[in-house]
């Protein structure tokens, strides 16, 4: 987590985005309780699914991923690439378990950009889902 805020003091423009990541961390939004309202496997709605699995925001993840993919040193990524969505989930949230690395502040931009452009478009789908 400290990771995070180490990006942050040196792109102090992602530090909106970097509040959502560290709630997500933490779980302050308590999801995993409830099941997926867009998926019918009776998927839980926890942050892997949301930000893996979940059919509703499979265009935008993949648009975003593949911008992740772009700034992945490869051994990292095929790393990535052969874990599960919880597994991969943690491991991107918790800045890949290592310090901050300054040669990666492209790939922390877009691992950033990826979490919150995801789970904004299922947040605002759920809004807009539970007011129909």
């Amino acid at each position: 987590m400290l990771s995070w805020w180490i990006y942050c003091s040196h792109s102090p423009i992602d530090t909106q985005k970097c509040r959502l990541l560290i709630r997500l961390v933490l779980n302050s939004f308590r999801l995993g309780y409830d099941r997926c309202i867009f998926c019918y496997d009776n998927q839980l709605n926890c942050i892997a699914h949301i930000i893996f699995d979940c059919k509703m925001n499979q265009c935008i993840r993949e648009r975003q991923w593949n911008i992740v993919c772009e700034e992945c040193p490869a051994a990292l990524l095929e790393e990535m690439q052969f874990m599960d969505s919880t597994k991969r989930t943690k491991f991107i949230l918790n800045a890949f378990y290592c310090k901050f690395t300054p040669e990666w502040t492209t790939l922390y931009r877009a691992v950033l950009l990826f979490v919150y452009k995801v789970y904004m478009a299922y947040y605002n789908a759920t809004k807009d889902f539970k007011c129909d």
